[in-house]
């Protein structure tokens, strides 16, 4: 009778001892669950939270419309005035250095001014800073005036020299201040802007905050591109 009773203590204490071991994973897999569920639930509420700041446009977004000013040219006349430099030159490379963005040309042929390297750096800006106010922060957009030059095409370049930093490269002395050359032709390529007078630009602030800038200029009439390229030697002469 004793070893019957020994034997049945045995046995309930084996099935205690197991049926705990079963139940603390459950509780560890229930608990880490939670956790994951929390972490989640922490992530959406940091999502809500940025979207909160991501403004929909289409519904209330902050739009700022401004008139842009810029010192255009609308005659060949007009640009070589304004110009130190008129050169026919062919871009090489592209890159950029900071807000602005660098073109290194061959020189081709000098028409006005003296420029004796065989090739030079036009830096022109690529970027602009506005502060919108303080709550929207600093939105950094495109200019809008900007047009890449094509690598290995040719084009009539109006500039002016400058120095930073014991560096010397050139820059604009015009909108626009550059004519494509084709088979002795001018063909000047427009931004979006001078095509349809306005120009809608997104981007999200330093206050991650989205922001949308309409920038409106005025129909560009393009007097330039029915000139040749003899024409403007004659001009400069």
């Amino acid at each position: 009778m004793k070893k019957i009773l020994a034997l049945f203590l045995s046995l309930l204490l084996t099935i205690v001892f197991f049926t705990s071991c079963g139940e603390a994973p459950t509780n560890q897999e229930n608990h880490q669950s939670a956790t994951v569920q929390e972490k989640e639930s922490e992530t959406d509420r940091g999502e809500n939270e940025n979207s909160k700041n991501i403004i929909d446009l289409s519904k209330s977004g902050y739009e700022v419309t401004v008139m842009y000013d810029h010192d255009l040219s609308t005659t060949l006349e007009d640009m070589i005035k304004k110009s130190d430099y008129v050169l026919v030159a062919t871009a090489k490379t592209n890159s950029f250095m900071g807000l602005n963005r660098n073109t290194v040309f061959s020189v081709e042929e000098v028409l006005k001014g003296e420029i004796k390297a065989e090739t030079i750096e036009v830096s022109s800006a690529y970027f602009n800073i506005e502060n919108v106010n303080d709550y929207y922060g600093n939105v950094l957009f495109r200019n809008p005036l900007y047009v890449e030059p094509e690598i290995n095409n040719t084009y009539l370049l109006f500039v002016n020299k400058e120095s930073s930093l014991n560096r010397e490269f050139y820059s604009p002395s015009t909108t626009p201040f550059m004519v494509k050359i084709e088979e002795g032709h001018l063909k000047l390529e427009l931004p979006e802007i001078m095509t349809k007078g306005y120009v809608r630009l997104k981007a999200v602030s330093d206050t991650n905050k989205l922001v949308e800038y309409t920038y409106m200029f005025g129909v560009y009439t393009d007097n330039i591109s029915s000139k040749s390229l003899k024409e403007v030697r004659a001009m400069i002469k």
